[in-house]
């Protein structure tokens, strides 16, 4: 599960944020869990953190890549992903993937499974997650976590009680958390305060082989913008900002 991204997995120890990781405990509680925030917002290092803490339930850890831009080897890959985790037998009789999730899901009662889907934005559509919310069993949820939001039926979840949203300022390190951060590294906070608690770029502040945060911005956050959207944000920094 490792990366060796920054802002994702652990350098060097990575604090707790109880604020967090207490919204997502509730995973085990509501049908579906959001987290969107852009790269090095700290969205896998929230994850792993939240699914090491875990004992009494279960996650399934799916990353999603490119090849998932196809339903039919998404669905593979969950079922696998699923097969890995909850038993089952990978080579029985091709079926509706949809049906075996949710019979591996049912069978794990009275635990509770939630399956986390990290950087959903490399699918290109809603087609399959809708299809989990609908289908699975009681004891089934879903989180879904990545850069961009996706088109789910959220407003109706949410009437129900049965959404959680983790936002991207959720996601920015508070004054407090920058303290602790710190310290946990043995510098001096005020080194920190130009980061504005992007924890990426908290990160970089407390590297001392010369990190260039302009590299990490283009790598990570510009070159995943199409070319019309770059230009209107060249067009806003140009001058100076802009409202909604």
């Amino acid at each position: 599960m490792a990366r060796d991204r920054l802002g994702a997995l652990p350098h060097g120890g990575q604090i707790e944020r109880p604020r967090l990781l207490d919204r997502l405990r509730r995973r085990f509680e509501v049908r579906l869990t959001t987290i969107v925030g852009g790269g090095g917002s700290g969205k896998t290092t929230l994850l792993t953190q939240a699914m090491a803490d875990e004992a009494a339930n279960v996650d399934i850890w799916y990353p999603c890549e490119p090849v998932d831009r196809s339903p039919d080897r998404l669905w593979a890959g969950l079922l696998a992903s699923c097969q890995r985790v909850l038993g089952g037998d990978a080579d029985a009789p091709e079926g509706d993937p949809v049906d075996q999730i949710a019979d591996l899901v049912l069978a794990t009662s009275p635990r509770h499974v939630c399956l986390v889907l990290d950087d959903t934005q490399l699918l290109p559509g809603t087609d399959v997650l809708e299809e989990l919310l609908r289908c699975l069993p009681s004891n089934g949820h879903v989180l879904v976590s990545g850069r961009r939001t996706l088109d789910l039926p959220t407003a109706r979840l949410d009437a129900a009680g049965q959404f959680v949203h983790v936002s991207q300022s959720d996601l920015m390190m508070t004054p407090d958390e920058i303290v602790e951060f710190a310290n946990l590294r043995g510098i001096d906070a005020d080194a920190l305060r130009s980061a504005e608690g992007w924890p990426a770029f908290v990160e970089l502040a407390t590297r001392s082989h010369g990190s260039d945060p302009r590299s990490y911005l283009e790598q990570e956050a510009l070159d995943s913008l199409d070319v019309d959207r770059r230009r209107h944000l060249a067009a806003l920094a140009l001058v100076g900002g802009g409202d909604d």
